[in-house]
């Protein structure tokens, strides 16, 4: 297996508040940033989160492919709020949270290369953000429940156990 990529404390916490004090930083960056860090979301889930499948009164999204609502922290909710004004203010029929030019007169989502492009402003791409998210999760709780959460094999979430399995972890084996 190849290493997983991850970004430093100190990196994530950079992006993070780029993200949530930046006034000049896109929305979508903002969103697609936090997204993934925060609740390890990829591309395809980002790509096609629509609007109707954000619920205002819990503040959380259903992403496509994960079997519950993720709530949202108030920093993400806030980026959420931020691409809806975006949004309203294009005056499209675009279901999807994520518009652009491209797909504003169309129901299309936006291509994989937006959201990678939009955070790549950042100089981060959004897989390094979600193994982030993943490896804290997996090194910190049950990893067969990490995978259950986030809607992904065993096997993939195994991934992120190797070579990083904290030692106090390895002496109750």
């Amino acid at each position: 297996a190849l290493p997983i990529s991850v970004l430093s404390a100190g990196q994530q916490r950079s992006l993070f508040r780029r993200w949530t004090a930046d006034t000049a930083v896109h929305p979508h960056e903002a969103a697609i940033g936090l997204l993934a860090l925060i609740h390890g979301a990829t591309t395809q889930e980002i790509r096609h989160l629509t609007i109707a499948s954000i619920n205002h009164a819990a503040q959380a999204v259903h992403l496509p492919g994960r079997p519950q609502p993720t709530p949202l922290d108030p920093w993400t909710w806030t980026a959420i709020q931020h691409c809806l004004d975006h949004h309203s203010t294009l005056n499209s029929d675009n279901p999807h949270l994520l518009i652009n030019r491209v797909t504003k007169a169309t129901r299309a989502p936006a291509d994989s290369g937006y959201v990678k492009n939009t955070v790549a402003r950042a100089g981060v791409r959004p897989r390094i953000l979600r193994s982030c998210r993943l490896l804290a999760m997996v090194n910190t709780a049950d990893p067969t429940l990490v995978a259950a959460a986030f809607g992904m094999t065993r096997d993939a979430v195994t991934a992120y156990l190797a070579d990083r399995v904290d030692p106090t972890r390895l002496a109750d084996l």
